[in-house]
């Protein structure tokens, strides 16, 4: 289906300015609810964000978090509201995310962060819902909310493979380029990502009972180690305590994982992953290499951390596997198209007579005159759902989503003074 912009956009000015009236009235007494002067604001609720994303803040301070292309909910994140600010806790992201708040108004929260990977998101409160949810249920919401829909792109789905008893597996897209008394090696051109599989630290151990225990006995001090000696290769002399050496939360429900991030001096950033099997000492890594300013690219590659698990000597590889549902991405140009460029500049200023208008109506609701001026603004808003129907955000390059999200995140500034 087509991902239409002219419901996005007509959500964007009615959310943003619908909420002018004071939320003193709450009077609730819990994590979800702060204190602001004299006003009591409740953020606690489910917000759905413009590029596929889906929060429920509970009003215990717990959150979850979900993202179109992931294949389960996040939960057991938390958040937290300080010096009108909500924080959020993100378990997977590695590092807070955080909105600044306008007064009382809890319609929008556009979550930014310190990290450079992070692209600042607008998320939209939807209802005030603090149930739990599943993937169905997110992915309804953001189909419904975006008026897109979240169908299966065959070319992400998983393949697998194993190597010295570990399995694993990686996308669909990702060739084989090497395999040989090195590594085995695969590559995603189309994103410039590559994923390595080390073969020359996997060399069989005989180990006595005795050093197996002692290897046992100090499994984070060997884990270490074992990263460190990785991350020298990888990382051109570095090791686990030098600059631009950062640990990376990544779990793995079957191994013992540890995960570090290596700042490249080009423009490409790697990720070297030891899973460490406790019962046999065994160990496995895998470096993921992609561009800095991927940012999908961390959290892909969580995935396939995921996957890994110690299976000896149970099967060779199998090249099948569509365990995973994924979505379609978008391809990459580096110029904005003319066209969109035109389109969006064009709604910023129709943006700017609307956020006008609303400041006229603030200052004299009972003026009659403005309902021509509404008039107007209603046909002009025709005017742009009509020419949004042409384009597909499916198939924006990433130069055109960055400029559409530039643009959104300025009106959307704009539509907070307003509404506050």
């Amino acid at each position: 289906m087509r991902r239409c912009l002219a419901l996005l956009l007509i959500s964007l000015m009615l959310v943003g300015c619908g909420n002018t009236t004071s939320d003193a009235s709450k009077t609730e007494d819990s994590s979800g609810v702060a204190e602001d002067n004299t006003e009591t604001v409740n953020f606690a609720g489910t917000y759905i964000g413009l590029h596929g994303s889906g929060i429920t803040l509970f009003d215990n301070g717990g959150a979850e978090y979900y993202w179109k292309e992931w294949t389960d909910v996040e939960t057991g994140d938390t958040w937290e509201y300080e010096n009108n600010r909500i924080i959020f806790h993100s378990r997977s992201l590695g590092y807070d995310i955080y909105a600044e708040v306008e007064g009382a108004n809890t319609s929008n929260l556009n979550f930014q962060s310190d990290e450079a990977t992070w692209q600042d998101e607008l998320f939209v409160k939807i209802s005030g819902d603090i149930n739990s949810k599943g993937i169905e249920d997110y992915k309804a919401l953001i189909e419904n909310q975006l008026n897109i829909s979240l169908a299966k792109d065959d070319s992400n789905d998983l393949k697998n493979d194993t190597l010295a008893g570990f399995y694993f597996e990686y996308y669909e897209n990702y060739e084989q380029s090497d395999n040989d008394d090195e590594m085995m090696a695969y590559v995603d051109e189309n994103n410039d990502r590559g994923l390595i599989v080390p073969k020359a630290s996997l060399e069989s151990q005989e180990l006595s009972e005795s050093d197996k225990q002692q290897i046992q006995d100090r499994s984070d001090e060997y884990i270490d180690w074992n990263l460190s000696k990785m991350i020298d290769v990888y990382g051109d002399g570095r090791t686990l305590d030098s600059d631009g050496v950062s640990i990376v939360n990544i779990s793995n429900d079957n191994l013992m994982t540890k995960t570090a991030k290596i700042d490249g001096d080009d423009e490409f950033n790697a990720y070297v992953t030891i899973y460490y099997d406790q019962d046999t000492t065994s160990r496995f890594f895998t470096v993921f290499m992609a561009k800095k300013d991927d940012v999908n690219a961390e959290q892909d590659y969580k995935q396939i951390v995921k996957s890994v698990k110690y299976i000896g000597d149970e099967s060779k590889s199998v090249q099948t596997s569509n365990s995973s549902e994924k979505e379609t991405v978008t391809t990459n140009n580096d110029v904005v198209s003319a066209d969109l460029k035109e389109f969006l500049d064009n709604y910023e200023s129709f943006m700017d007579e609307y956020v006008d208008f609303m400041k006229k109506y603030k200052d004299n609701p009972s003026d009659l005159s403005l309902l021509a001026d509404y008039a107007d603004m209603l046909q002009k808003y025709s005017d742009f759902a009509e020419t949004a129907e042409q384009y597909d955000t499916n198939e924006m390059s990433t130069e055109d989503a960055k400029y559409y999200l530039d643009v959104m995140n300025r009106i959307n500034k704009k539509l907070l003074e307003v509404a506050g």
